[in-house]
Parts: C-alpha cells; structure tokens; sequence
C-alpha cells in the first residue's frame, strides 16, 4: 500500500532543511524532553563551547542512544555525524526516520539493526563503499542519498521491495555518476525518483524502458543531468 502523498512525491518527502515545525534544535541531552523525537546540533561547536565541553556533549550522546535503545521513533542531525555517533544511533530499535545531514561515516554496517526503518537521509557519504547494509532494511519507503562518490552501481537497491521515492544526489558543486537505471524496473512500488548532480548516459531503448514505468521524476530535466 502507497504511504506518500502527491505533494511529498512531488516535493520530496524530506525537506531542504532538518528539523521538524515548532520544535527546537537540541545540543545536549538535558534539552531532549522525552517525546521521541529530535533535531540534534551536538558536533561543530567551536565558539559556542570549549573542546573538552565538546567532547562531553557527544560522548553524552553516544551513551544516551546506546543506554536508551528504544528512546527514539524519529531523529535528525544537523550538524557532522562521526562514525561513533553513527553506530550509536543504529542502536535505537524503534526508529522510523533518520536524517544525517552529513557525516564522515563509511561504515553503514549497523543499519542492519533497524527493522523500523521507513525514511532514510544520509548526507555526503563520500567514503561510503558498500551499499549492502541499506538492502536489509525492508519496510524503506524513502531513501535519499547523497554525495557516495565512490559508488556507481546503484543495482543492489533493487531488493528494497517497498521504496516508494529514490533520490541519488551529487555535492552541491559537482556530480557523481550512475552506471544505470536498469534497476529501477525491479522496484515495483517506486513511484517517484530524482537524480540531482549526476552523470548519466541512456540509450534510446533505456529511455524508453524506463518511460514505460510511470515512475515520476525520471525525466525532469530540473532534477537530473544528461
């Protein structure tokens, strides 16, 4: 059964920014006020606190998450997510919706601990080398990946039965390539899929193949690169 909406598969599902209306960014532990959910700043703190104060916040976190496994339903930074900082957040067995806004994982390996998972945002991956990890998590809905430099393949992403919205994005300034897009025509419930900043040839007949799919976004000009 289809869970986006027209608009979400028309604007996308995440938002340009993290966070969530109404609801405060958080640094450290004591702000969390116990709801589930959180839009978390607690790395990138040069000026605000000292290096030692730093360095407490985000251990505070790691514990946190690896003490209070099943705290959070939804979560997202905004600020780097260190591997440390990562693999405790795969600790959170009740997750639904994880956004990192950027981090300097390269080990995804932990996401195979949610069985929840239906809304994923990892943002520059650029030392992610394996795509593995992300194909065991079976009730995504959504997955928006960003910057994995060092993957071209995307075709493993066609286990993932239930994805209704596909984004493969390049950096800002630049782009990544894709081999192809034969993949998509496994994805039975993918509806909708944009390819910002990347490199991309199609043959007429792949065109076409993929036109035939109805899947929406696939050739907008305002979301890919020829």
């Amino acid at each position: 059964m289809a869970i986006l909406t027209s608009e979400q598969l028309k604007n996308g599902y995440f938002r340009d920014i993290g966070g969530f209306p109404h609801v405060p960014v958080i640094t450290s532990v004591s702000e969390y006020d116990g709801s589930g959910r959180a839009c978390i700043a607690c790395t990138q703190l040069a000026g605000r606190f000292t290096d030692r104060e730093a360095r407490r916040i985000l251990r505070e976190w790691i514990d946190f998450l690896t003490g209070h496994p099943e705290e959070f339903h939804t979560l997202h930074f905004n600020t780097r997510v260190p591997q440390s900082l990562f693999d405790a957040v795969c600790s959170q067995r009740n997750l639904t919706e994880l956004r990192c806004k950027w981090g300097s994982y390269a080990d995804l390996s932990r996401l195979q601990n949610f069985s929840r998972l239906e809304y994923l945002y990892l943002g520059s991956g650029a030392s992610v080398q394996n795509l593995s990890p992300i194909t065991e998590l079976e009730n995504l809905r959504v997955l928006y990946l960003e910057n994995f430099r060092k993957i071209s393949d995307y075709s493993l992403l066609s286990q993932l039965s239930n994805l209704e919205q596909l984004v493969i994005s390049g950096p800002d300034l630049g782009s990544i390539p894709i081999e192809n897009l034969d993949f998509i025509c496994r994805m039975p419930n993918l509806r909708s899929i944009w390819l910002p900043n990347v490199m991309l040839r199609l043959t007429s007949t792949e065109q076409n193949l993929l036109r035939s799919t109805g899947i929406q976004g696939v050739f907008d000009q305002e979301w890919w690169k020829l």
